[in-house]
């Protein structure tokens, strides 16, 4: 959830509050989530590695520049959601 699709979506379903949007229940509930299947496990897979050595490195030091790491869970997400060029840039776009 935190990526910057999930954070484009939300921006689309939540309800805005100038610099950011309410996160309710309501709103969370109707964010699309691809299911993890067999064709998709290996991606999910690498975004949980990536997910742990984030916190790995902000465990040993909090001001780590995790950066990086956080830009391949980004892209992996946009596989996991199967997303075209110019899906991505619309996202990007948005941060």
């Amino acid at each position: 959830m935190n990526s910057k699709i999930f954070n484009w979506e939300f921006t689309r379903l939540g309800i805005p509050l100038g610099y950011a949007s309410e996160w309710k229940k309501l709103y969370v509930e109707l964010i699309h989530v691809p299911p993890i299947t067999d064709e998709n496990r290996e991606v999910a897979e690498q975004i949980e590695d990536l997910v742990e050595q984030i916190l790995t490195a902000k465990k040993t030091d909090p001001n780590t520049d995790t950066t990086e790491l956080e830009n391949e869970i980004d892209k992996l997400v946009y596989e996991l959601y199967n997303l075209t060029p110019n899906e991505i840039a619309i996202v990007e776009a948005r941060e």
